[in-house]
């Protein structure tokens, strides 16, 4: 991707920015090995009673800003690299679907491929981005402009150029976000790390790549990311990236509802669904807890079936469910994933095969050092950098 140089052995800073938190990561990379966090944080944007996205906006930048302190304390030789990711509701993404077809072969050459992304980027910046007001009223710059999945003659290609044929069909995943958010982070760096690259993503891209290259046999999937404030559901065709939905449920949710339940403030709510999450609640509040979530369940489930509806398109939808989620609400996430109200959805017309792309998972593909927290998000992060640096796409 150019954005590495070709080293046995390199280092890089991940950044992580959500809707409730920011994670920072020193991770290194030793040539033919999987990568290895040597150091990790995270820190909690202040909580949002009721969401205003000024305030949420310094609440990101104040929590990045604590993170890269850390950082900066307590890691000696910080690298040049930054990788950042972001979910939503940092971003605006869409995979446009290119098709050519001539009565004679044609060559694919790499200015052509690059002709037909750029097409396709300000198709998306007339045609779609309008949709989302609050983005297209602001400047915004490209995250990622990319082919993510070649077709020649009906046959994925790999390495398609210098290839002839007479149909290509071509997968184009287009992100931007707002050059303000995007300078506001540049200058949190640099404020503290003089001189930086910084490298821009948005998660599904991420979490899509890395899915595909880790479970090879996953060519058809849902992806859900349930973060603090959103959560995004992307369907995966094919081996390629379709459609990202968002809905505006995610742990925070639950976390409000039981702070009205139990009339107290978030900070209790939030260690009041922990201690429930471990089993640990008296039979009282447990009971209670029980009594909230049954209703969050009910809400949560209704906003992703309309999600399911608008993904599926009169089609059965794929039966694998891969997802990210905090530690402590995973598994409650997990258990209304595999729902049999959802089997109608599914090509088997059986519940979702549900997978919690988590730390465990991960380790398989990624290392880290000891007494290091461990953040599924950084790891995820970590491992698409090292796959994605010695190789570029399309």
């Amino acid at each position: 991707m150019g954005f590495f140089k070709k080293q046995k052995h390199e280092s890089f800073v991940i950044i992580d920015v959500g809707s409730s938190s920011v994670g920072v990561g020193l991770a290194e990379i030793s040539q033919g090995d999987k990568p290895h966090i040597s150091w990790a944080t995270r820190e909690e944007m202040v909580f949002q009673t009721e969401l205003n996205f000024s305030r949420f906006f310094s609440a990101m930048l104040e929590a990045l800003d604590r993170a890269l302190e850390r950082l900066e304390k307590e890691s000696r030789d910080v690298p040049k690299p930054f990788v950042v990711s972001f979910a939503s509701p940092w971003y605006v993404s869409q995979t446009r679907m290119v098709t050519v077809n001539r009565a004679t072969p044609f060559t694919v050459t790499e200015k052509g491929i690059h002709k037909l992304i750029e097409r396709e980027v300000e198709a998306f910046r007339t045609t779609y981005l309008p949709q989302y007001k609050n983005v297209a009223e602001e400047e915004t710059d490209i995250l990622e402009a990319e082919s993510i999945q070649i077709k020649l003659n009906g046959y994925d290609v790999s390495k398609p150029y210098g290839v002839s044929a007479k149909d290509m069909r071509m997968a184009v995943y287009v992100s931007v976000s707002s050059h303000k958010v995007l300078t506001a982070v540049e200058q949190k760096i640099f404020k503290r790390f003089h001189g930086r690259n910084v490298k821009f993503h948005s998660f599904p891209l991420v979490a899509f790549s890395t899915i595909r290259d880790t479970f090879v046999d996953a060519n058809d999937f849902l992806f859900l990311d349930i973060s603090g404030e959103v959560t995004d559901v992307s369907i995966i065709r094919d081996d390629a990236i379709l459609e990202t939905i968002s809905f505006p449920l995610g742990k925070n949710f639950l976390i409000r509802r039981i702070a009205s339940a139990h009339n107290t403030v978030p900070e209790e709510a939030a260690s009041l669904l922990r201690i429930f999450t471990e089993g640990k609640s008296d039979d009282a509040t447990r009971m209670k807890i029980q009594t909230t979530l049954i209703a969050a369940r009910k809400e949560w489930m209704q906003y992703f079936t309309e999600a399911l509806a608008d993904l599926s398109k009169d089609l059965a939808l794929p039966y694998r469910v891969f997802f990210t989620a905090d530690g402590d609400v995973a598994p409650w996430f997990a258990d209304v994933l595999r729902s049999e109200e959802f089997e109608k959805y599914t090509f088997t017309d059986e519940p979702f095969q549900v997978t919690i792309f988590d730390s465990p998972i991960l380790s398989g593909f990624s290392s880290i050092a000891a007494q290091v927290p461990q953040d599924p998000f950084i790891l995820l992060e970590a491992v698409f950098v090292a796959k994605t640096q010695s190789k570029r796409y399309y």
